[in-house]
């Protein structure tokens, strides 16, 4: 075996032994052992971790007067957006057809008046005491010389609901049939959709309903949601919700005057391009007869219906038509 080779000193100085070696001022690293014939050195410290780049969120850029312009940032407050109002709620009324309803007007317009203080009833020229009854409960009367129908009841309703400023128009009959108390259902189902014909349907609870008139509803109301094209459960409901910017300004046509003329209603809105929805109501049938004639309005119906489609057949070519 060959001795290890003598360290050199500094400058040619001689070299000295291991022993002579002065101590270390730490010891070595332990990821480099010390090798026989190398002396070991003490490490420098090491580097204290260098702290974080960012430490703090960064301020928001402030806001740039103009690209071209001389000073590059503008210290001043950008100015609010300007704060759009509310739109006002809209203003509702409820007209109430009358004829021979003296003794139920009363008790409807009380009733009504609770959850809208605006009630119309409209005296189709009745003989006994309606519109004094309907005047002594708080109502707005509107009063027809003769018996015009309750189609031209319901015209003369909306024009004063026009001419009034009033944006919603609820219709109900004055026989007791209708509970006031849907009213809020109405406003409330107009508030989340805004659709402006809201049509009531007693459908869903039959069990009162007579026979006769359940069959005539179901008919009736899959003829016209056909011809609509829109289904609608219940279309000879009367409890109904217009916005009355979408209500016919023309009166009903003279096949329409009568009990038709709701029919008809829909079949204008509908062919106006109007969404229509209907919500459940309550079903009340009292112990009174009905004022509907079924073999005259049945007439009246089915030529309304023919007048429709001629109608419709007419606005469809005159569409086609445009270039």
């Amino acid at each position: 075996f060959f001795p290890p080779l003598p360290l050199r000193g500094a400058r040619g100085a001689s070299p000295r032994p291991l022993s002579s070696a002065p101590p270390l001022a730490s010891s070595p690293s332990p990821s480099f052992p010390a090798r026989r014939g190398v002396v070991p050195c003490a490490l420098p410290p090491p580097r204290p971790a260098a702290p974080p780049r960012f430490s703090f969120p960064r301020p928001p850029p402030l806001p740039y007067t103009s690209r071209h312009s001389h000073a590059c940032v503008s210290t001043k407050p950008r100015p609010l957006p300007p704060v759009t109002p509310a739109p006002p709620p809209p203003r509702p009324c409820v007209l109430i057809p009358a004829y021979r309803e003296e003794s139920a007007i009363a008790s409807v317009v009380t009733e009504t008046r609770q959850f809208c203080p605006d009630v119309i009833v409209i005296d189709d020229g009745s003989p006994d005491a309606t519109a004094d009854r309907a005047r002594a409960a708080g109502a707005t009367v509107l009063q027809h010389v003769r018996n015009q129908g309750k189609g031209m009841a319901l015209h003369t309703g909306f024009a004063y609901a026009r001419e009034h400023g009033f944006d919603l128009a609820l219709t109900l009959d004055g026989d007791g049939q209708h509970a006031p108390s849907d009213i809020p259902a109405f406003l409330a189902a107009y508030a989340r959709t805004r659709v402006p014909c809201i049509v009531g349907s007693r459908m869903d609870d039959t069990a009162t309903m007579p026979l006769s008139r359940r069959l005539t509803n179901r008919y009736m109301s899959h003829t016209l949601s056909r011809l609509m094209r829109c289904h609608v459960p219940d279309t000879q409901c009367g409890f109904r919700l217009y916005r009355v910017d979408v209500l016919p300004r023309d009166p009903p046509s003279p096949d329409a005057r009568r009990y038709a003329a709701e029919s008809e209603i829909l079949l204008r809105i509908a062919l106006a391009g109007h969404p229509i929805d209907s919500i459940p109501v309550q079903t009340i049938y009292a112990a009174e007869a009905s004022k509907i004639h079924p073999l005259a309005d049945a007439i009246r119906f089915y030529r309304m219906l023919h007048r429709f489609k001629k109608l419709r057949r007419r606005i469809l070519r005159q569409k086609d038509a445009l270039p």
